[in-house]
């Protein structure tokens, strides 16, 4: 962001400590010289008509753009798209960091669900066992109907027409019970489906996806904490080929010019047409309703802009064309009328009734009166410099640099760590870096006895019970094996006689055969029923335990470095009390995975505002896209360079994203990066570089970087104060001009720069070629 600030300051003291002396030399002068001008002859001055002045000077008339030029600062940035939360979450994980391309449809973050994922497992088992069920269910029912087809043809054979539809009976039955046991099955599964797909409704909201492919610019910062409000970003992605201009310092509904005639900005050289960057009447009307009003913005045409610079908007009411044009400084009233003294042919003092039209308090339109190129004179009691070296007006960058000491390894990878248990934290590491291995904490789980020991019962029983139906099970097996093995004793001949034998011995074999697929198909129910059940009570069993034990002085639920990292906060004390799901801890990551290293480097810059780590400029912070240059001195006093570009930063408090997606407006904001440190900015470097040439290194940047426009040696600006204003507001800019051989006070436009540098920024009053005096 840039600052208009006062370069008067630089002027001011030499102003008020020189000007006693200047008016005693210039009324000397006026003694010498007369009323004499710029060149030759007598000057004629009407008597009372014309207030004194020290000195005698004409500027040309000329055509200016004139009226009153609002300026704001403004840097052009890339779309942004935000991945954010609509009612506010938890984070347990963030996939992405700053510096990283994603795709559009990447995950780049989850929140934590709590058992979410290991219930949706268990509905999902459960309907595995349930569809198992119909299967074993079917089953048997099917053997029961076949053996019902058996008993019913005994009853033929015996020709017992009551005891065949008895069978047939007993099969319809069977037929319908299991129509309808599998019914309820389906509908259980139904029912299960339902819930899992509310689960995973939940999971997917919880799910961040990338809404547009581009590189990471900003990652919420979970040092302190996961918890995320709504319409809080947790993951900005950036388009470099989409740019447009903010005004950072100027929010939307405190725009003022929308119905001003002419917008432009002065870009590589040329003057570019501007136009509000629009957002729909519905995003708009959001925006208000909720005072969540993103910066003010704009879009450039017919200009390619460079993703960092700065740019100064103008703004006129009416529409900006030349027009002939005359200082302030050769106006004189009386009556009513506006009259202006013009050189002569002769050298005299013509005195002419002008038609005035806008002024922007330096120079005035004037409508009639005068021509284009003739003299006019001007009120002065300046002197131009007695070395007078001369300097042709450029178009050229105009660069403010700033420079920090703090710079070391961006760390933009985060691990999140959240309790499995309620207990008390035990505090292990502190701030710094953790290497592979170390212990970050422990967690002492304060659950009671008396649930674990039931817990553990639960399982204990299931086996209890398993084992005991497995006996008989077993038991029944080895009978009805038998059964089926035997050779059928029924003869129609010798027991056709006998109803007895009949039911006992005719199809014995085969009935048996139904009963044991009916008892194996039982068992295989009862074991998948078990083999579930189990799993889940041992489960919640193991998670029981978790924390109970310990290993040395501290609790079995350790936590180890996974990798390296760097801590740096720990934001719970030693045994203070912790719940199931809260959070715990984070650790900064140099790489998203152990054996991944970047062919470009990461770094982070902290500027401080006073003291060490503030450069010679302190502009605020570096600016995405923009060039940055790490520097270090030797023994020998030579300086090696490494050159890199600033990948992201630290978001400025208050700032809005304003957007639709899915139809719906949002307006979402970034909360800046923990630290303590305002200005913050991530640097992905070109060159290799190791922790050796960090150390000691400083990194410089363009605090403001304005592409080819009107810049002049600072030391050609002067300063015109008025000595009675208390706060220089009244303070006036100019140079000397060379006009047709001729040096002409010429009053200009600044940009305010924040810091004293070899050259000024001129907005208005100079173009490319004019010749000044340095």
């Amino acid at each position: 962001m840039m600052r208009m600030i006062d370069i008067k300051r630089l002027y001011k003291n030499r102003i008020r400590k020189s000007v006693s002396a200047v008016m005693i030399c210039m009324q000397l002068a006026v003694v010498v010289l007369g009323a004499a001008g710029c060149g030759t002859s007598k000057v004629e001055i009407p008597e009372l008509k014309e207030p004194k002045s020290t000195a005698v000077s004409y500027r040309p008339v000329q055509k200016r753009i004139v009226g009153k030029t609002e300026y704001l600062n403004g840097v052009v940035v890339p779309m942004e798209y935000p991945c954010f939360t609509e009612k506010g979450t938890f984070l347990k994980e963030i996939y992405v960091g700053v510096g990283d391309y994603v795709k559009k449809g990447d995950v780049v973050a989850t929140s934590y669900t709590g058992n979410t994922y290991t219930e949706i497992a268990r509905l999902e088992s459960e309907i595995q066992l349930l569809v198992s069920q119909k299967e074993y269910e079917q089953t048997i029912s099917n053997e029961k109907v076949e053996k019902l087809g058996y008993e019913k043809k005994i009853e033929k054979f015996l020709k017992n027409k009551k005891g065949v539809s008895a069978k047939e009976d007993e099969i319809e039955t069977e037929e319908e019970n299991i129509r309808y046991k599998l019914a309820l099955l389906d509908s259980s599964i139904s029912a299960k489906r339902d819930e899992i797909s509310e689960l995973e409704k939940c999971v997917e909201e919880e799910t961040y996806i990338a809404p547009h492919s581009g590189y990471v610019t900003y990652v919420y910062d979970v040092n302190q904490g996961n918890s995320v409000q709504s319409n809080e970003n947790i993951v900005v992605i950036s388009d470099p080929e989409d740019l447009y201009i903010e005004v950072s310092d100027l929010k939307m509904n405190k725009y003022l010019f929308e119905n001003y005639k002419s917008k432009w900005l002065y870009y590589d050289g040329k003057r570019v047409e501007i136009t509000e960057h629009r957002y729909t009447n519905k995003e708009m009307s959001f925006a208000l309703s909720v005072d969540r009003n993103p910066p003010m913005s704009f879009d450039a045409s017919g200009v390619k802009l460079q993703c960092g610079t700065d740019v100064v908007l103008c703004f006129m009411k009416e529409k900006a064309k030349e027009e002939l044009s005359i200082g302030n400084d050769s106006i004189f009233r009386e009556s009513g009328e506006n009259y202006v003294y013009v050189k002569g042919k002769d050298g005299v003092n013509e005195r002419r009734s002008v038609e005035l039209g806008e002024t922007d308090g330096l120079y005035t339109q004037v409508k009639s009166g005068v021509k284009e190129g003739e003299l006019v004179r001007y009120t002065n009691i300046a002197v131009p410099p007695t070395k007078q070296e001369v300097y042709e007006v450029t178009n050229s960058d105009f660069i403010e640099m700033g420079s920090t000491e703090y710079v070391d390894f961006a760390y933009p990878y985060y691990d999140i760590y959240i309790s499995d248990c309620d207990g008390k934290y035990q505090k292990i590491k502190e701030m710094g870096i953790a290497s592979p291995g170390d212990i970050l904490f422990a967690v002492e789980s304060t659950i009671e006895t008396a649930d674990i020991e039931k817990a553990r019962l639960e399982v204990a029983n299931l086996d209890n019970d398993r084992s005991k139906y497995v006996k008989e099970y077993e038991k029944q097996k080895k009978e009805l094996t038998k059964e089926v093995n035997k050779k059928d004793k029924f003869n129609k001949k010798t027991m056709a006689t006998d109803t007895d034998a009949v039911y006992k011995y005719m199809y014995r074999s085969d009935r048996a055969k139904c009963d044991l697929d009916i008892l194996e198909a039982e068992n295989s129910l009862s074991e998948a029923q078990y083999e579930h059940d189990r799993y889940y009570a041992q489960l919640r069993y193991d998670e029981m335990l978790k924390g109970t034990g310990s290993v040395g002085e501290y609790s079995d639920y350790l936590v180890e470095a996974p990798v390296e990292g760097r801590i740096s906060a720990v934001t719970h004390s030693n045994q203070e009390k912790v719940k199931k799901g809260s959070f715990l801890f984070t650790m900064e990551k140099r790489y998203s995975e152990p054996d991944k290293k970047y062919e470009h480097e990461r770094l982070l810059a902290l500027v401080a505002s006073r003291g060490k780590g503030t450069g010679v400029a302190m502009n605020d912070t570096a600016q995405y896209g923009s060039e940055i240059t790490l520097k270090k001195e030797n023994d020998k006093g030579e300086i090696k360079t490494w050159k890199g570009k600033c990948i992201g930063i630290n978001p400025g408090d208050g700032r809005y994203c304003l957007f639709s997606r899915n139809g719906k407006a949002y307006s979402t904001y970034s909360k800046p990066f923990s630290k303590n440190v305002q200005y913050q900015f991530y640097i992905e470097m070109e060159d290799e570089i190791t922790k050796d040439s960090i150390n000691e290194a400083s990194v410089e940047y363009h605090g403001t970087e304005i592409k080819k426009v009107i810049t002049v040696p600072a030391i050609s600006i002067k300063v015109e104060s008025n000595q009675l204003s208390a706060d220089n507001s009244d303070d006036k800019y100019y140079v000397w001009k060379i006009e047709d051989g001729e040096i002409v006070k010429e009053y200009v436009e600044i940009y305010k720069a924040q810091t004293p540098g070899a050259s000024t920024y001129v907005l208005n009053g100079l173009k490319a070629g004019d010749k000044i005096l340095k």
